[in-house]
Order: C-alpha cells, then sequence, then structure tokens
C-alpha cells in the first residue's frame, strides 16, 4: 500500500489546492469511481472539500463518470495529451496503460501538470472492489498557491 508523503494529513479542509490525477478503465460505473475517489482521500486523511480539479488523459473527454463527478462537486476538469503526460520524468510507468491509452502512466504526471507542483501529496493508488471488473488509479498533488490561498475558501 502506497505510504503519504509527509504533510499529507495536514491539507485544510478551507482551501481548495488538492488537484485528482485519475486514471480508470472506459465507462466505469459513477458509483464506483465516486467510492474509488472517497477511499482515497479518506486513507490519506484528506477532504473532498479540499479538491480544486480533476485531471486525466485526454481520451477520457467523454468518459461519463468523471464528468459526473467534477460536475457534482463543482470541481474543474483538465486533460493532457499522452505526448504531454510521458513528458513528466518520474512517475511509475506502466505497459498496461502504455497498450490501453498510449501514454506509460496517467494519475501521477496529470497531478503534476495539473497542479503545477513538483511532487506527488499521495502516489498512484488503484482502487477496485471485487467484482467490479474495473478499476481506478488516483494521485494527489497540491497546488504550490494553495498554502498563500484564502483561509477562508473564499
Amino acid at each position: 500500500m502506497p505510504q503519504p508523503t509527509p504533510n499529507a494529513r495536514d491539507e485544510s479542509d478551507q482551501t481548495r489546492g488538492l488537484v485528482l490525477g485519475v486514471g480508470c478503465d472506459r465507462n466505469i460505473t459513477s458509483e464506483l469511481f465516486e467510492r474509488g475517489i472517497a477511499h482515497v482521500l479518506e486513507q490519506f486523511g484528506l477532504s473532498l472539500a479540499a479538491v480544486r480539479c480533476i485531471a486525466s488523459i485526454d481520451k477520457k473527454r467523454d468518459e461519463p463518470a468523471l464528468l459526473r463527478f467534477a460536475a457534482a462537486n463543482a470541481v474543474t476538469v483538465q486533460f493532457f495529451s499522452a505526448a504531454e503526460l510521458d513528458a513528466v520524468s518520474g512517475e511509475r510507468a506502466s505497459e498496461i496503460v502504455r497498450r490501453h491509452v498510449g501514454a506509460r502512466a496517467v494519475s501521477e504526471p496529470a497531478a503534476l501538470l495539473a497542479s503545477g507542483a513538483t511532487a506527488l501529496l499521495v502516489p498512484k493508488t488503484v482502487y477496485t472492489e471485487p467484482g467490479a471488473g474495473a478499476s481506478l488509479t488516483v494521485a494527489v498533488a497540491r497546488c504550490p498557491d494553495a498554502s498563500t490561498a484564502n483561509p477562508s475558501g473564499a
């Protein structure tokens, strides 16, 4: 199980400074997607209220569960090409991801690119459920400007 980086549990719920990098199976159910995000955030002591953006590969522009989740939680969505994701160094590469979407990795580089951070707060974490037939990966980064954001959330 991945370990949180230092201070992962110190994220203030008052600041919308978190970016979720997400990779998921095509046509994942909205319910599984939501439970997966909630599980990862809870596992690392983070709050959905602190999420500013969800980021993924451009091939997920029409992924219903991702789009529904973003709309329901009033977070922005950013998409990156495989070339943009591959330009980020340090992520854990996956041959399975490369075969399916053409990038070495999705969740970790997407979180870093969308946040502008140089390090992850939470590394790629895989979520699935027995019999689900689908899974998602979530990585979390904190926007560098989050520490100077208005603590009231305004």
